[in-house]
């Protein structure tokens, strides 16, 4: 259960992610912040902006803000249902769900063609196929799964996880992170590992400087790189760390 204020954040925050999932394209032009507030607040919901009909009439996404054990048995009826929209989106949900809460086996069950019937989906599926075989332990099939979700889905921003999973044995895929998704939390993971290792590497700073300037410690990456490396920097990485200072300035 949720307790405190301290836990909104991450609520929101999850629900946030979950929304983005289940409505693909329609999330990227109505932002979360709509989203939440539409579902939220149904006397608004004529007044904000439209989606399609099928989300529009959802029984399934005004339950992604609940946690959840409180939303599982709905979630259960409407997935045992008859194929819909609604029908893919709570097997997506319940399989989420039972991985947060360790039941991996089951989430599978939920997730088996799923991404047949959505393919809209399919990106996060493969994701969530891949996290429940790492839950289980099945090691192999968590890489293939991983494999699958690189070549299938390798432009979509979901691809740095499996990017950061196939890492840890292969640093070739952390490279690939770190040019490919430069602005991916998971890079960001990745570049502070290797930093960890080795901090004397200017080019890891300065993406951490530009893709992260107001998280903790990048105000000590801008010193770093202001007095050790100076001579390297170019007019547009200035530009990057003055912008960082700004707000330190005000």
């Amino acid at each position: 259960m949720l307790k405190g204020q301290k836990n909104k954040i991450p609520l929101l925050v999850g629900t946030g992610i979950l929304l983005s999932a289940l409505l693909g394209s329609s999330f990227l032009a109505m932002g979360m912040g709509g989203l939440l507030a539409r579902w939220g607040n149904s006397e608004k919901t004529s007044n904000t902006l439209s989606l399609n009909r099928e989300d529009a009439n959802s029984v399934v996404l005004p339950l992604v803000s609940l946690p959840p054990q409180p939303r599982s048995s709905k979630l259960e009826l409407i997935a045992a249902g008859e194929k819909s929209y609604d029908q893919y989106r709570a097997r997506y949900l319940l399989a989420s769900d039972l991985i947060e809460l360790n039941q991996p086996e089951e989430a599978l069950a939920w997730l088996e063609g799923l991404e047949l019937d959505y393919p809209v989906l399919g990106s996060h599926i493969a994701f969530k196929r891949a996290q429940a075989y790492e839950a289980m332990g099945e090691s192999a099939q968590a890489e293939q799964a991983w494999q699958e979700l690189l070549s299938n889905y390798q432009q979509q921003p979901v691809a740095a996880e499996a990017l950061f999973a196939l890492g840890k044995s292969n640093p070739e895929y952390w490279d690939q992170a770190i040019s490919q998704f430069p602005s991916h939390p998971r890079t960001h993971e990745i570049v502070r590992q290797r930093l960890t290792e080795d901090p004397n590497q200017p080019t890891l700073l300065l993406l951490l400087a530009k893709y992260t300037p107001k998280a903790p410690g990048t105000d000590s990456i801008r010193n770093r790189l202001v007095t050790n490396y100076a001579s390297m920097l170019t007019p547009q990485t200035w530009e990057v760390i003055a912008q960082g200072y700004c707000p330190i300035c005000q």
